[in-house]
């Protein structure tokens, strides 16, 4: 089974972030987040869609919105870099 469907399988059971998926496959986070793209546009052929719950400042609570699954390294309200990760989950439409 290749990492993507991997991947996939996890994220249909719970929620987790880039970096903790990166721990269980023994690669980078950025590694992940590219994977992470690509299993957007393929879970629309199954009719399945890859939620993602925002990053957010953890200083002073702005929330990002994204595009496409990335971590942002600082808050551009407070500047802090104390940021709560994106978590991603697989949703059945």
């Amino acid at each position: 089974m290749s990492r993507r469907r991997e991947i996939i399988d996890i994220l249909q059971k719970e929620e987790h972030s880039a970096c903790e998926l990166a721990r269980l496959f023994r690669t980078r986070p950025d590694a992940v987040l590219r994977d992470l793209v690509h299993i957007e546009k393929s879970l629309k052929a199954e009719r399945k869609r890859l939620s993602i719950r925002m990053p957010y400042c953890k200083n002073c609570g702005f929330v990002f919105k994204l595009k496409e699954p990335r971590s942002p390294s600082k808050c551009p309200n407070c500047r802090s870099e104390w940021m709560e990760d994106p978590r991603f989950k697989v949703m059945c439409l």
